[in-house]
């Protein structure tokens, strides 16, 4: 076992909370996407709508659409490399279907 400082145990935890709150954002800004494809579909009178996510999020996205009633569909649902257009780097994002009633 082996002991740190507080100085190191205060900038780990810097860190870890720097992750986290970039995590959240791009979790919301994933939630948002999806939501206003969700909006826009739902105006067309459709009742399904292609969204995306980062893969890491996948699971966290499902459970909050779960809550607000929505369901993923995973009969179309695919791996994708996507350039983010924000910082100019390839990443891998999955693309799946949300249904409705």
């Amino acid at each position: 076992m082996q002991t740190i400082s507080a100085e190191e145990a205060r900038s780990l935890s810097i860190d870890n909370n720097l992750e986290f709150q970039e995590r959240k954002k791009q979790f919301n800004k994933a939630l948002e996407s999806c939501m206003a494809e969700i909006h826009a579909a739902a105006k067309a009178g459709s009742f399904r709508a292609k969204c995306y996510c980062r893969h890491y999020l996948l699971d966290e996205i499902a459970k909050r659409l779960n809550e607000f009633g929505y369901e993923m569909s995973l009969y179309n649902y695919s791996m994708s490399t996507l350039l983010q257009q924000e910082q100019g780097v390839v990443t891998n994002m999955y693309t799946f279907e949300v249904i409705w009633e």
